[in-house]
């Protein structure tokens, strides 16, 4: 198709429920050949062509809020006219009810006002720290992001190319030589950190212990309430101006309520982990130096669009891992769990977190938020949905008075916590006034079934 100005317009990629938008040649604002990587579905020597990308200005009247940049770093905005009507049932978006979770890929543009922003990012070799690391190679291509590891660079290398396939995105490993580097130190060891030197503008803790049980309780306090402190007091002597915090959304603890996006009171926590956490945002609150935001997603989940959850087994994954030894075993009869009528399991897909937490750090939005589902699962939905994916008898839903359901009680009792006694709805006053407004994909039973079934696929 064609707009006003004469200029092609195509759409491509709508594979996967991404649509990827470019203009084909505007005269005025053509500039050089650009060496790139050209998003799926669209051919090698259109790489050159000005890639259409996310505008925060404010768009004026009968215009639409993207604009394009070319190798000469031109932007303009296009007349809403111009851009294709996609109507509803196209695509996988379409056909699912779904929205996409990402936007377009790009790796065009040219540098923010302000230069480069150089990265420091905890827990990359994670779930939720490398879908972070690849956010900001995605959307901030001039930015270089330094890794804290405790491993081997090769092992990370690996990590981030497995992640960034399983997403979707495996155009941006050509930019892990030159953009990615890695310091090897360890968060609980303040003169490992030491021996760090030089300048970063914003830092990321993501690192973390997920254990929740009580014999665990030194360790995980260590690390999450002593590793934050540390990396506080990094981010101050590297002159960061920009510190971000991967909390968890259940440090509300049971209000009975919607949690609103304030701090946790110390009686709240549940469990040793919660209280580790609600420790750490009280450190970071308290810090002097950088500016800080505190990030609380729910239970992060697969990606959105491919369901994919490279190394992770905590959360809604630990409850498919014990129904799954349940079935190895062989025992005979549905299991009877107790899960409440009125329970519901808030979990959020990993891309929707990446996302959004990229959205605050541009919008240098500080404070406390959440990256939670507006429409949380019911948890009974959820763990029929994982029954039907391992090919389960039905579970009943009750008190357990058998052994087998008795011990399965025993190890979902982390999760039944979170889960039985409310705390699973949470505000997002302050998270919806700052992040682009694109909407969470739905998360329904048939949606849980595919989330387990990937990670049964991946187990074996």
């Amino acid at each position: 198709m064609r707009d006003p100005a004469g200029a092609t317009v195509l759409v491509g990629g709508l594979t996967g429920g991404k649509v990827i938008i470019r203009h084909r040649l505007i005269p005025e604002l053509v500039g050089r050949r650009r060496k790139g990587v050209c998003p799926r579905g669209v051919p090698a020597d259109r790489a050159a062509r000005p890639r259409v990308v996310p505008n925060r200005a404010r768009a004026g009247p009968g215009l639409h809020s993207y604009g394009w940049s070319t190798a000469r770093g031109h932007r303009a905005l296009l007349p809403s006219s111009a851009l294709p009507t996609i109507p509803v049932g196209t695509g996988r978006a379409g056909a699912t009810g779904r929205r996409p979770a990402e936007r377009p890929y790009t790796t065009g543009g040219r540098p923010r006002v302000g230069g480069v922003t150089k990265h420091l990012v905890t827990g990359a070799t994670g779930f939720l720290g490398s879908a972070i690391v690849l956010e900001l190679l995605d959307r901030h291509p001039y930015d270089t992001v330094t890794c804290l590891i405790r491993g081997s660079a090769e092992g990370l290398t690996t990590h981030l190319w497995n992640c960034a396939a399983a997403y979707g995105r495996a155009g941006l490993g050509e930019h892990f030589a030159s953009r990615v580097a890695t310091i090897t130190a360890d968060v609980t060891d303040p003169r490992s950190l030491e021996r760090i030197t030089g300048r970063f503008d914003a830092v990321w803790h993501s690192a973390g212990s997920l254990r929740w049980d009580e014999q665990a309780r030194e360790q995980t306090t260590a690390v999450n309430l002593g590793g934050t402190a540390n990396m506080v007091a990094l981010a101050r002597r590297c002159q960061a101006q920009d510190f971000t915090y991967l909390s968890t959304a259940y440090v509300a603890g049971s209000t009975g309520r919607p949690a609103p996006e304030v701090p946790a009171a110390a009686q709240a926590a549940r469990s040793p982990y919660e209280a580790s956490k609600i420790g750490a945002e009280a450190v970071v609150l308290a810090a002097e130096g950088p500016r800080c935001r505190i990030l609380r997603p729910s239970i992060v989940v697969g990606h959105s669009l491919t369901q994919a959850a490279p190394g992770t087994r905590a959360g809604f994954y630990g409850v498919v891992e014990i129904l799954r030894r349940t079935a190895r075993r062989g025992d005979p009869g549905p299991a009877l769990l107790d899960f409440r009528d009125d329970a519901v399991t808030n979990m959020v897909p990993i891309d929707t977190v990446a996302r959004e937490a990229v959205d605050l750090h541009q919008a240098k939005a500080f404070g406390i938020f959440h990256l939670t589902h507006p429409e949380p699962i019911g948890s009974q939905d959820a763990v029929l949905a994982i029954a039907e994916a391992l090919g389960l008898p039905e579970p009943a839903f009750g008190t357990p008075t058998r052994p087998r359901d008795l011990a399965m009680r025993r190890y979902l009792d982390p999760f039944l916590r979170m889960v039985n006694h409310g705390g699973n709805r949470f505000e997002r006053r302050n998270t919806d006034q700052h992040v682009q407004p694109i909407g969470h994909p739905v998360l329904g039973r048939r949606q849980a079934r595919e989330l387990a079934a990937w990670y049964l696929a991946q187990a074996g």
